[in-house]
């Protein structure tokens, strides 16, 4: 036996994991696997393993569109502000709607993200701190 070679087992958790990863059905990737759609649901709910792997592999393949969005957000950017100065006001206004809705959220995400950090910072700092002596006379 070829040690080099996917087992068959290991070829259907690749093809599941790719299709589930993708968005595909659970009906779409059975089939694109070649086992039933009960095979499929079992093996989500059984194996643990297989869903921490399937999460893994959606994370990274949402990583790497985000990677490929922040590198044109800059160009993005520039040209949402170019069409802002438009002289056609339809295409100005949903320009200047977008630089506006877009400062919005961002200013949001970043509030939400430093509240985060002082909330973990304060119980990373609560689970180091020695528990208070109790008070005297008070049940």
């Amino acid at each position: 036996m070829n040690r080099d070679a996917p087992s068959p087992g290991g070829r259907t958790r690749t093809i599941l994991l790719v299709v589930l990863a993708a968005g595909q059905t659970q009906e779409q990737a059975a089939k694109a696997a070649k086992i039933s759609r009960s095979t499929l649901v079992r093996r989500l709910a059984n194996d643990p393993a297989f869903r921490v792997e399937l999460a893994e592999l959606r994370a990274s393949m949402l990583d790497a569109c985000v990677g490929v969005l922040s590198s044109h957000a800059a160009a993005a950017a520039i040209r949402i502000a170019e069409l802002a100065n438009s002289t056609d006001e339809p295409v100005a206004l949903a320009a200047c709607r977008t630089v506006i809705e877009s400062v919005l959220k961002l200013r949001h995400e970043l509030e939400l993200a430093a509240r985060l950090e002082a909330v973990e910072r304060a119980l990373a700092e609560r689970e180091l701190a020695p528990l208070a002596p109790p008070l005297r006379g008070v049940p």
